[in-house]
């Protein structure tokens, strides 16, 4: 229970007061946006430091290219094609351009 609710408050658009939660906060953001292969911390980064997983933002600066589409790549699709059947697609680019995109796509069908 304790895991499930430090891993949505995560997730949650909301800074915690507590200033470890916001540390364990930044450092799961950056498993998500930076480098999925580390900080995989939610409570706490220990194992992260145990096993050398634990990083820092500033020793990862370029933004992951699976931030959007969670690894899901054309290659990936050749595999598991029912995924974009039931997902609508492969995502590339940041979900605002990509719904710009679709509206644009829409007015030209109009």
């Amino acid at each position: 229970c304790y895991y499930e609710f430090m891993h949505c408050i995560q997730h949650l658009s909301f800074k915690p007061k507590w200033k470890w939660v916001q540390f364990m906060k930044q450092r799961h953001n950056e498993h998500h946006y930076f480098d999925e292969d580390g900080n995989y911390g939610i409570t706490n980064y220990a194992w992260d430091r145990l096993l050398g997983t634990y990083y820092e933002k500033k020793d990862r600066p370029r933004r992951s290219p699976t931030v959007f589409n969670l690894g899901y790549t054309e290659d990936v699709a050749v595999t598991y094609p029912w995924v974009k059947d039931l997902s609508g697609g492969i995502a590339s680019g940041h979900p605002r351009r990509r719904a710009i995109g679709a509206d644009e796509e829409q007015e030209k069908q109009a």
